[in-house]
């Protein structure tokens, strides 16, 4: 696994292999940095347009809840609401959720490298 590539320290004092580590981690890197780049190019169109949407929506009801005369229907547009936000905590939560994973990752692989 990538993450032992340095673990190994008798095999340090071989240029040639070290080299070669450096050289299978730095295609790693690459191989990461491109999946990254086309995960973001399939979501982030699809994340704006969700973001706007979830916003207009957030803000037509809350201007229904105020100006609402009834208890039911302030009742019925609050409920709408908080579901609403609920799905745009969840995408931004989970969303979250990796980067921190991501980034646990990343700092454990250098710590164990050092």
């Amino acid at each position: 696994m990538l993450l032992d590539t340095f673990k190994d320290t008798n095999c340090l004092n071989d240029n040639n292999l070290t080299v070669a580590r450096i050289k299978k981690c730095a295609r790693y890197h690459q191989l990461i940095i491109d999946y990254t780049s086309d995960v973001f190019e399939c979501f982030t169109t699809l994340l704006i347009v969700h973001v706007s949407l979830a916003s207009i929506v957030l803000a037509f009801l809350s201007f229904q809840i105020v100006h609402a005369n009834e208890t039911s229907e302030k009742i019925r547009h609050l409920v709408h609401l908080g579901g609403w936000m609920a799905l745009l905590f969840a995408t931004c939560y989970y969303g979250q959720q990796i980067i921190e994973k991501v980034r646990r990752k990343t700092y454990n692989m250098l710590v164990d490298v050092s």
